[in-house]
């Protein structure tokens, strides 16, 4: 397909999407090798364990809403009140799948050894999976607005990797 095919709002979000599929690949493989390094071998297997549960309790509350809410608000862009109600329904539900996934961290730090040691990484872990489930971005996808929201989310990554690098100095710094 020839670039003069697509428009220039396309051709500024594809940009937008790349950057940010980028920045969201690129940057762990700068962090993996810090973090294994620098945890040592203990720490970094509580630690990917803690993110493994975290990338569970983040499927669990976004619920697949990154990519049904993306097709019903692309379905509803000039519809403004039909984008309110998108945006508050699947907010209430976001809201009750959060609560949920408090739950089953609640009921991990009793039940996983590892996490009833380490509890303050087990809620940092769930609070990073929040965020990424809270994240907006399908939303603007939908509606075909990306620069403004890809680039704050590649700025907040990039600010979240340069403190990694400052504050982790050994393995009592997993959390």
């Amino acid at each position: 397909m020839s670039p003069a095919l697509l428009s220039a709002q396309v051709r500024r979000n594809l940009r937008a999407l790349l950057g940010g599929h980028l920045i969201t690949y690129a940057l762990p493989l700068l962090t993996t090798p810090f973090l294994a390094r620098t945890l040592g071998p203990a720490a970094w297997g509580v630690l990917a364990a803690a993110q493994a549960f975290a990338l569970l309790c983040a499927l669990l509350i976004e619920f697949g809403f990154d990519l049904s809410g993306a097709r019903e608000a692309a379905r509803r862009q000039t519809d403004r009140a039909g984008l309110g109600q998108l945006l508050s329904g699947i907010t209430t539900a976001k809201v009750v799948l959060t609560g949920a996934a408090a739950l089953l961290t609640l009921a991990a730090q009793q039940l996983v050894p590892v996490f009833r040691e380490q509890p303050l990484l087990l809620w940092a872990a769930f609070g990073w999976a929040a965020a990424q489930a809270w994240n907006s971005l399908w939303f603007f996808q939908g509606i075909e607005s990306l620069g403004q929201v890809t680039t704050v989310d590649i700025v907040l990554k990039v600010i979240g990797t340069a403190l990694l690098f400052m504050l982790v100095g050994g393995p009592a710094d997993a959390w």
